[in-house]
């Protein structure tokens, strides 16, 4: 059965490869004219790299051109960065390359443009703009970065034009899943859109040095691409151009981060990614790294405002994106918290100010600090403490005090299950609900209190309040309920839902 499931596969990416790469995806034609104008008129003569960064504002019209290379230049003239053969070609080989009509280039229309592929191109620029403006600021070739960064969405973006419902329902698999886009397509189509891409560029003269960057691996006869593999040759395990190519697919790597970033909408995952990310890029760009690299992308996308003012208009800024996706994920966990909307007002305002203070994916030690501080006593819970379970003691050891509780002398509980359960601390830990009892004797004293256990299997504890009077001369219920809803949020600044 895996052998038949291979071949499948084969059999989707060779009916695939022969497919795009007959439709191709289009160019922007405003992006083509000019460029057509300016050879006829010789404004690029003596300015290649004019037309090199005018090509680059068209991820297509680029990609179209390293596609043709072939067709002009012998492949033993193939310098190892495509973007530099280009420049070094004669006029009279560029007008060749550059004379088709954008409907010629591709059968689809670029005005016709729906969103996936509008947000698919913004993305794919995003990136080529991103590990372009590192390199060009670490003294690495950023034409060789712009070029790996080009070659790594290429697949994405030949199914984004040639099955869009596809992708479309992929990213809504990805927004569901929490998975990644490359698996969630493979899953749909049949294929993996980076081998996609491979086998479309098989006959483009790509050199050698661009392949290690990819991680394409070449077989020692044929000289034909394998299936890709993270991997290098073993004649260049130690070489330089081993330490370049690492240095460049790490970039092309940030730019595919920071591109999901700022479309949090689709890839909420990304998110959780982005403080490493942005400590990297201002270690190699300096305080003013998401200023840079935004400036530059934004320049990028400048020719394609005018068809989707929303998607390529739209501010390219991660730390933005991070905060609205934080507040919808903090939105939600104050949502899933159904014993807050049961709470006074009063309560319910406090709690929301808790709330505003978690960051997903991290422990909120400014919410811990809140909810302790104000939000316990303001409902009427006068002191406790927080018990974290120390599994290699199977005790529960007294961390956090709660109140005016400085008198209490709170001691490490055994919880263990053949342990005894006289005390009501290590009982609440076994219990399923919440431990409430009243003028019972504890800790030296005859307290009223609500107990109950927190966390998840693998980290938590018990969570000790005990009442005031006022709270006890409420409704029987009142307490409880106080109390499971600052446990949840107790679980939420922890991150352990």
């Amino acid at each position: 059965m895996h052998g038949q499931s291979e071949g499948l596969q084969g059999r989707r990416l060779k009916e695939a490869v022969k497919y795009v790469s007959r439709t191709w995806f289009p160019v922007n034609a405003a992006v083509l004219r000019q460029v057509q104008t300016k050879l006829a008129d010789g404004v690029y003569t003596d300015q290649k790299q004019a037309l090199i960064d005018d090509l680059k504002t068209d991820f297509a019209l680029l990609a179209f051109c390293l596609r043709k290379l072939e067709t002009v230049i012998a492949e033993e003239k193939n310098s190892a960065n495509p973007i530099d053969t280009l420049r070094q070609l004669e006029i009279d080989q560029l007008k060749s390359i550059l004379s088709p009509a954008d409907n010629e280039i591709s059968s689809h229309r670029f005005d016709d443009m729906r969103d996936v592929q509008a947000l698919r191109l913004r993305h794919s620029l995003i990136s080529c703009g991103t590990a372009e403006i590192i390199a060009r600021n670490t003294n690495a070739d950023p034409d060789f970065a712009y070029s790996c960064a080009l070659l790594r969405q290429l697949g994405f973006m030949l199914v984004a034009w040639n099955y869009p419902g596809s992708f479309q329902k992929a990213l809504a698999a990805v927004l569901a899943t929490g998975n990644d886009i490359e698996s969630e397509l493979a899953k749909i189509v049949g294929f993996e859109p980076a081998l996609l891409g491979y086998e479309v560029t098989l006959h483009w003269n790509t050199s050698p040095e661009l392949k290690t960057a990819l991680g394409w691996k070449v077989a020692p006869k044929s000289g034909a691409i394998k299936q890709p593999t993270p991997s290098f040759p073993e004649a260049l395990a130690a070489s330089e151009e081993k330490r370049k190519a690492d240095t460049v697919a790490r970039y092309c790597e940030l730019g595919e981060t920071f591109a999901r970033v700022n479309n949090q909408q689709h890839y909420p995952q990304a998110v959780q990614q982005w403080k490493q990310v942005e400590k990297e890029l201002r270690d190699l760009l300096g305080e003013n790294a998401i200023s840079t690299v935004s400036e530059h992308v934004r320049a990028l996308c400048k020719n394609f405002v005018s068809v989707s003012n929303d998607i390529f208009g739209a501010e390219i800024s991660p730390d933005a994106s991070v905060r609205k996706a934080n507040n919808a994920f903090v939105a939600k966990l104050l949502e899933d918290n159904a014993y807050v909307k049961r709470c006074p007002p009063p309560i319910q305002k406090e709690f929301r100010e808790v709330y505003e203070r978690i960051i997903k994916g991290e422990v909120s030690t400014e919410g811990v600090n809140l909810l302790v501080s104000r939000l316990i006593p303001n409902a009427g819970f006068v002191r406790g403490c927080i018990f974290l379970m120390d599994t290699s003691k199977a005790q529960l050891i007294p961390r956090v005090r709660i109140g005016d509780s400085k008198d209490r002398q709170y001691k490490p509980v055994s919880c263990s299950a053949s342990g005894e359960r006289s005390n009501p601390i290590s009982e609440a830990f076994h219990c399923a609900t919440p431990l409430k009892q009243e003028r019972a004797f504890l800790h030296n004293d005859v307290v009223s209190h609500v107990s109950g256990k927190f966390g998840n299997s693998d980290k938590g504890g018990v969570l000790y309040l005990e009442m005031s009077d006022r709270l006890l001369l409420q409704e029987n219920h009142v307490a409880v309920m106080y109390f499971k809803a600052i446990r949840q949020c107790l679980d939420h600044c922890l991150n352990l839902v």
